[in-house]
């Protein structure tokens, strides 16, 4: 698989894997599912703010991510997150720059990584997914990889004893969704759901 131009990224990407698999103890499955080339959405329960880097040194390809918008208000901070693909996200009324920006990078055979449930758990348990993930996965005709993050939640408490585990899942096609005779929001809504559906099922998924 021929790598971007993004030396930074795969630098870093580098860096991280050893660091994560020598003091977190990251184990990673079902890495059969994930597609090797075409957009993807990947779609990851989220309960940290480490969680995209974590996906991101594990997945055999290079990952786009949004990140609140306050992380780039410190300039030095804000342009590595940027050549690391963090794209900026204003939380609050919608943020149409970000979207389209999302869209440009489905649209451009990339990998995007979201959060069904829109924000971080405060207690480590899944939440109700959002109509996001849908959205962009229907307007942009992309699949939807489901991955199950585990091990991230309070990170740096009993750390000699943290085991994190990556999950990915077999890919939700959208056009399974074509059918469906509803609303476009209520669609949007079904993927979605359906999303966190699956990533739930592979809590326990190749634990043995």
């Amino acid at each position: 698989m021929k790598k971007s131009r993004n030396s930074l990224y795969w630098y870093v990407r580098s860096l991280l894997s050893m660091i994560f698999r020598a003091f977190l103890g990251v184990k990673v499955h079902g890495k059969k599912w994930f597609p090797k080339t075409g957009r993807v959405i990947l779609a990851v329960n989220h309960v940290s703010g480490y969680d995209p880097f974590i996906v991101g040194t594990f997945s055999p390809r290079e990952l786009y991510f949004l990140a609140k918008e306050e992380l780039f208000r410190f300039p030095p901070l804000g342009k590595l997150l940027k050549k690391l693909n963090a794209i900026p996200l204003q939380r609050k009324g919608g943020d149409r720059r970000a979207i389209q920006t999302a869209f440009h990078i489905l649209n451009a055979n990339r990998v995007l990584l979201l959060f069904p449930e829109g924000t971080r758990s405060r207690n480590g348990k899944f939440q109700k997914a959002k109509s996001g993930v849908g959205m962009l996965a229907w307007r942009s005709k992309s699949n939807v990889l489901p991955v199950h993050l585990s091990g991230t939640f309070r990170l740096f408490s009993n750390l000699l004893r943290r085991r994190i585990r990556v999950t990915f899942g077999r890919p939700i096609e959208i056009d399974h969704f074509r059918s469906l005779k509803l609303p476009m929001k209520e669609i949007y809504q079904k993927i979605s759901e359906e999303t966190m559906t699956r990533i739930k099922e592979l809590e326990h998924a190749y634990y043995h």
